[in-house]
């Protein structure tokens, strides 16, 4: 563990220089990995929104009173009221977006 800070307070100090007041700003990301050894990488798999999230993007559309309706493939549908209207919203899971908002009419 001393060796990995050590190295890394090394790498930080010869990458940075003293900045002058005409020279321009610059910066360098650097990303590390630290793995256990044999271990794979494994490929970040997209997380799907959850219901909760999923009715923030509604709330933030402006929308009152909201209820999970029902979840079908990809999309989480709502009941929510707007100026006292009742409508149902379409709510993709992958991105959390309001994708699509129908009158909703009680029978």
């Amino acid at each position: 563990m001393k060796t990995i800070l050590v190295l890394g307070l090394a790498l930080m100090m010869a990458l940075t220089s003293p900045a002058r007041a005409d020279s321009s700003s610059s910066s360098l990301g650097v990303s590390v990995t630290i793995l256990p050894k044999g271990a794979a990488k494994v490929p970040l798999i997209p997380l799907d929104y959850t219901p909760v999230a999923a009715a923030i993007s509604v709330q933030h559309a402006g929308f009152r009173h909201i209820r999970l309706f029902q979840r079908r493939r990809n999309v989480y549908w709502f009941l929510a009221e707007k100026h006292e209207v009742d409508y149902r919203i379409a709510v993709t899971v992958r991105a959390g977006r309001v994708s699509k908002i129908v009158p909703y009419e009680i029978q």
